[in-house]
């Protein structure tokens, strides 16, 4: 899985932190599949989804997780603002 081992370090840091995953199409971002509060890394305690889209986790699609500072509750209304216009 390509993008998952380009990030490695990234997912490293998200122990215990507040991420977003992302699906990742031919290197580039396609949307915000969902937000996650990660226990441990690797591992998903709860996973909050941002619209019906499904994806295999281990899939050639891959996902990224990353740590996001900002406002989920902003990214959130920002994305539903672009998935439904």
């Amino acid at each position: 899985m390509k993008a998952y081992t380009i990030i490695k370090q990234e997912i490293e840091a998200l122990f215990g932190v507040q991420g977003v995953i992302l699906r990742i199409y031919e290197g580039e971002v396609q949307y915000i599949v969902a937000f996650a509060d990660f226990k441990k890394i690797g591992q998903l305690r709860e996973i909050i989804p941002v619209a019906d889209w499904r994806m295999d986790f281990l899939g050639k699609q891959g996902v990224i997780c990353i740590s996001y500072p900002a406002d989920m509750e902003l990214i959130r209304k920002e994305m539903e603002e672009r998935m439904f216009p």
